[in-house]
């Protein structure tokens, strides 16, 4: 392949996510704005009910949330001994992808808990717009479609540099001081600011990361683009981060278990995965920055709709959404470093660890997909080894 027919790819596949995100913004607004579960979100589940018939209820989410699964699946199945969950695991764009183009209708999976929630409402208004207005997702009932567990976007670093980062990353408009600091070059005691965010198309928090950094050009009045291009000398973008939210998370773990030192300052990342590194790696001195005000990244669980399906799958992917919100899976959950959202919230903090108070504020969905659009065309070219 030539330079313009790989141009061209790429052109046409950031046209495709685009297209595939289109219509989220619904669920973006109705879930991102609350601050804390309202009281019909605080209702335990009720019990899981009778003894279900024998069924494997397959479910699709991200490799973020596999192991997680895995585990409320085996807990549920020592309630309902008959029924098996089957995970599998896909990031971000593959799996909407293969929902829209390449599953049959007795493939497709019963349950879909994407890494970011705008993927599960544009699943189901892109399959309706292809379909007839046939819905896949019953995105009206809190029984069928809901958000289990959440997280903050953080940024991840050591004790040896948290002291010079906290200033820079811990307060308001922190993209535009990590600016200002990669185009001085040698700008901190060990020299450049080096750092690494996933990539945005296919990662639900390097999509965030690339919304804080829409935010903080607009609040601090800088053409974004330009904004970007600055921010991006900084940037790692290797094969770790072009891989996803996991693969850049183990990759930088993994350098400092090995190296005790990375290139990378820091990683943009979940403080799910972060806390439970710091009880894994107590040696490696991690540090978490929270942003101010933070993000959060929601996960959301939904049925997925198929005529052909028996009834007693549905019967036990139902039954199953139903046991998440129940005390048992909810403590789960929270084990996992998740804060769930059917129970109160006493998720334990490792020391350097905080509660949040304060969320980030919407940024318009259209500039984020537009902010998308310019990344995948004009900025990760550039970076890419």
């Amino acid at each position: 392949m030539n330079e313009k027919t790989n141009y061209t790819g790429r052109r046409i596949a950031t046209f495709l996510v685009v297209i595939g995100l289109a219509g989220a913004a619904g669920f973006w607004w109705r879930t991102l704005t609350r601050l804390a579960p309202t009281p019909a979100d605080s209702r335990p589940g009720a019990p899981v009910g009778p003894q279900l018939s024998s069924a494997t209820v397959t479910l699709l989410t991200s490799g973020s949330k596999k192991k997680l699964f895995e585990q409320l699946g085996a807990a549920f199945q020592r309630e309902q001994p008959k029924v098996t969950v089957s995970v599998k695991a896909m990031e971000s764009r593959d799996g909407l992808q293969y929902l829209l183009h390449q599953a049959s209708e007795t493939e497709r999976p019963d349950l879909y808990s994407p890494s970011d929630p705008r993927l599960a409402t544009s699943l189901d208004r892109n399959w309706r717009k292809a379909h007839g207005g046939r819905a896949i997702i019953n995105t009206s009932s809190t029984d069928q479609d809901f958000v289990f567990g959440e997280t903050p976007v953080v940024f991840l670093t050591t004790t040896v540099k948290f002291a010079e980062l906290e200033p820079v990353l811990g307060g308001e408009h922190p993209w535009e001081k990590i600016r200002e600091r990669t185009l001085q070059g040698e700008a901190m005691s060990w020299g450049r600011l080096r750092f690494s965010f996933a990539n945005p198309v296919g990662s639900a928090s390097g999509l965030t990361a690339l919304g804080m950094i829409l935010s903080d050009s607009a609040s601090v009045k800088r053409p974004f683009q330009g904004f970007l291009t600055d921010i991006s000398k900084g940037a790692i973008y290797d094969d770790a981060a072009q891989h996803g939210s996991s693969q850049l998370f183990e990759t930088y773990i993994s350098e400092l278990v090995s190296q005790k030192t990375s290139e990378r300052d820091f990683i943009v990342t979940y403080e799910s995965n972060a806390l439970q590194a710091a009880k894994e790696h107590p040696e490696l001195g991690l540090r978490v920055i929270y942003p101010n005000p933070t993000p959060f990244a929601m996960h959301r669980i939904c049925l997925l709709e198929s005529s052909s399906r028996p009834s007693e799958r549905r019967d036990a992917a139902l039954a199953f959404l139903n046991y998440l919100k129940t005390p048992a899976a909810q403590k789960l959950i929270q084990e996992s470093r998740l804060h769930p959202r059917f129970v109160p919230d006493t998720l334990g903090f490792e020391p350097g660890f905080a509660r949040v108070t304060k969320r980030a504020p919407l940024v318009g969905y259209n500039e984020v997909m537009n902010a998308l659009q310019l990344w995948n065309e004009q900025i990760a070219p550039r970076l890419s080894p």
